[in-house]
């Protein structure tokens, strides 16, 4: 399986991250999922982390894969700790 093929969902609150904390549509995430770095690839329950920097920021896109729909969990930036 790929990213680049499966259907995209997001949790509400992935999509809340992404609009209230960098200011990007659902749309703009999902050009970043296809485009950025996979630092972690998703095994069987476990979640995958996509990677992409962002004018300064770093910005990571936590994931999983169900049923082959890739379930966007959350999203995170490199002040998240």
């Amino acid at each position: 399986m790929t990213v680049h093929t499966l259907p995209i969902m997001f949790t509400k609150h992935a999509a809340l991250r992404g609009i209230e904390r960098f200011d990007l549509s659902t749309d703009e995430l999902r050009h970043i999922m296809k485009t950025g770095k996979q630092i972690k690839k998703p095994k069987k329950d476990q979640v995958g982390v996509i990677e992409s920097k962002i004018g300064d920021k770093e910005i990571r896109i936590i994931y999983t894969i169900k049923r082959g729909t890739i379930w966007v969990i959350t999203v995170e930036g490199d002040d998240d700790e």
